[in-house]
């Protein structure tokens, strides 16, 4: 009798309580749920055709591929929340995404999202950095860091992190009301007080910067103290989306320097995708 006692005893001291939800609970009192924060990035995921992921990184130090279809999250990276998380440049090829955050290049999985290889850049920030902005090559990692009056270029060795050139080119302009934008390997500029609009080829021999008026892509005389957002186009390495003042115009980025694609204020997301088939 004593041995039924005491093995009753134990299997009601292993019992524990279980908790569950009601099927219309679901969603709104779930103990997980997983976020990525504001969208800073974001490029297709080029490991199918047609994507089936677009990869985004957020200011919140999220990197993360969401679909396509219904938006869902298919896998969700939280990086550091220092400077190594905060991702300056986000590229998809082919089968692998690369970042550039603080003086850390990672290549990840597209699929799987594992991590490939990781490379420590061979950089020290510039005192008094604004903004920096960053462009890839085959075989370089190039840093544009912006500062008062001037910018300073750096060029690294993609595969070993090693400092290849250094070069500091005046631009009396700049200043902390400047927004700049890198798209491929071109730098993209906006001045309001002088009313223009600056390119620089980051990857030429000897980079200078060229400039052209507002007004000739359709920005007439905006106010120097507007608002300024860049935005770049997922999918498009020539396309840049430039909103002032709530004027917003895509533009296509030729050597020649910009040139209005279309007119977006009060237009759909989609009607930047359909823009960039302009030649």
């Amino acid at each position: 009798m004593a041995a039924h006692l005491y093995w009753l005893l134990f299997c009601l001291t292993s019992f524990s309580a279980t908790y569950g939800l009601y099927e219309d609970q679901i969603g709104k009192f779930d103990w997980v749920q997983q976020y990525v924060g504001v969208v800073e990035h974001a490029v297709f995921d080029e490991s199918s055709v047609p994507a089936r992921r677009i990869i985004v990184a957020t200011a919140q130090n999220v990197l993360a591929a969401l679909s396509t279809k219904n938006g869902d999250i298919a896998w969700r990276h939280v990086l550091e929340t220092s400077d190594s998380g905060k991702v300056d440049l986000l590229s998809s090829e082919g089968p692998q995404v690369t970042t550039v955050a603080g003086n850390l290049l990672r290549s990840w999985d597209a699929i799987s999202a594992a991590l490939i290889e990781e490379i420590q850049l061979d950089h020290s920030p510039s005192p008094g950095v604004l903004q920096r902005a960053v462009s890839l090559t085959d075989n370089e990692v190039i840093l544009a860091e912006l500062v008062a009056g001037s910018l300073v270029v750096t060029t690294l060795d993609r595969s070993s992190g090693a400092a290849l050139d250094h070069e500091t080119i005046v631009a009396p302009w700049l200043n902390e009301n400047t927004k700049c934008s890198s798209i491929d390997k071109t730098l993209v500029c906006v001045e309001l007080s002088l009313g223009l609009v600056f390119t620089l080829p980051l990857t030429a021999a000897s980079p200078s910067f060229s400039s052209q008026p507002l007004a000739s892509i359709g920005l007439e005389d905006p106010g120097a103290n507007s608002q300024v957002i860049l935005q770049k186009v997922p999918g498009s390495t020539s396309h840049l989306v430039i909103q002032v003042a709530g004027i917003r115009k895509l533009v296509h980025i030729h050597e020649s320097g910009l040139h209005l694609g279309l007119e977006l204020t009060g237009t759909k997301a989609s009607s930047i995708t359909e823009g960039c088939s302009i030649p």
